[in-house]
């Protein structure tokens, strides 16, 4: 019976000491920072919590955390600037600021700005537009852009000659440049004239005396932007000169300087080569 009973002790012992293992190791995760897998992700310690908030808070995408916090909608995380409007021209999608420069949208500052927009890919004027008058962009190739507007027009290049309306330099013929005024004494236009450097049949070839009654040499800024000395009127204005010779019951017909003559649209002059196709000047062009 002693030695039975010293053996059921024994046994005893080593089953007490199992049972308070298993509870010191329970209780150890409470102590133990990062033991077991269910703490990953419910402390502060490095799993789930950091992970959420963090993804893509340098991305600077609309609404981004980051080192901005949480930018408004519609604007976009730089680590440099904080919340900005744009960080990519592609975040900046208005055809009249269609560039990211300096972290806002702004107009364009070349063809390059704009060429995302299929059908506005001319840059004019800080705006990106069908045409300029150093894209032709998506006009016709036969059709002259109309360089103010920057817009396809329907006139046909190189279709008006001296004095007749034009969109563009393109729409005038070769050694002309549409300009959008030609007298000292009154602005009109745009209209083809004729350069004075022309050498072309029936162009100055260096004298506008010779092109009567386009006899005033004239600086120009041309609508596609050229500066050059172009021949001008210097005693009429192009709306005067087409009517000239025109039949007329008063000078409302004639234009802006012009008059009515027996009938017939004339205009003052007083040197002969102010008159067309060499017509004596005796006070007004004769008809």
């Amino acid at each position: 019976m002693p030695r039975f009973l010293g053996a059921l002790a024994a046994a005893a012992f080593v089953l007490s000491g199992c049972t308070i293992e298993t509870i010191k190791y329970r209780d150890r995760p409470v102590d133990d920072a990062g033991a077991t897998a269910m703490d990953a992700g419910m402390t502060d310690s490095g799993g789930r919590d950091s992970g959420a908030l963090d993804a893509g808070a340098d991305g600077g995408g609309d609404g981004d955390a980051g080192p901005c916090g949480v930018c408004a909608p519609g604007s976009y995380c730089s680590a440099t600037a904080g919340c900005v409007s744009c960080l990519t021209n592609d975040q900046c999608p208005s055809r009249s600021a269609p560039a990211c420069t300096d972290s806002a949208c702004q107009g364009c500052r070349s063809d390059a700005d704009c060429s995302r927009f299929v059908d506005a890919p001319a840059c004019r004027a800080g705006e990106c537009v069908a045409c300029s008058a150093t894209n032709h962009g998506v006009c016709d190739a036969s059709r002259a852009c109309d360089v103010r507007a920057g817009t396809c027009s329907s006139w046909p290049t190189g279709s008006s000659t001296v004095c007749e309306y034009c969109v563009s330099d393109a729409q005038c013929q070769p050694g002309q440049l549409c300009a959008p005024s030609s007298s000292l004494s009154a602005t009109y236009g745009p209209v083809c004239l004729w350069r004075i450097d022309a050498g072309l049949p029936g162009a100055p070839s260096g004298d506008c005396d010779s092109s009567a009654p386009f006899g005033l040499p004239f600086p120009i800024r041309s609508l596609d932007g050229v500066n050059a000395t172009v021949c001008a009127l210097e005693y009429a204005t192009c709306r005067t000169l087409t009517r000239y010779g025109l039949s007329c019951v008063d000078a409302t017909t004639c234009g802006d300087s012009g008059h009515c003559v027996a009938s017939r649209c004339t205009y003052s002059c007083n040197v002969p080569h102010a008159c067309p196709e060499d017509r004596a000047c005796s006070g007004d062009c004769a008809l």
